[in-house]
């Protein structure tokens, strides 16, 4: 029997009906593990500059100077 490549109709229809399988159950609890994580920090200029070492006080004093 020859193999037959499947059609763009049959190919749609399995990736809803994957879908609809998906959205019917609950993920495992490994899954549902690997999503749990903390929000997003925001952090200002003046912070992210202080974490990698600049002085932004003594900048901001040396460019009032100018």
């Amino acid at each position: 029997m020859k193999n037959r490549k499947r059609d763009r109709h049959t190919l749609e229809s399995d990736r809803k009906s994957g879908r609809k399988m998906m959205a019917e159950s609950k993920p495992s609890a490994s899954a549902a593990r690997r999503f749990v994580h903390k929000a997003h920090q925001s952090y200002t200029v003046e912070n992210y500059l202080n974490k990698l070492g600049v002085d932004v006080k003594g900048v901001a004093k040396d460019s009032e100077k100018l």
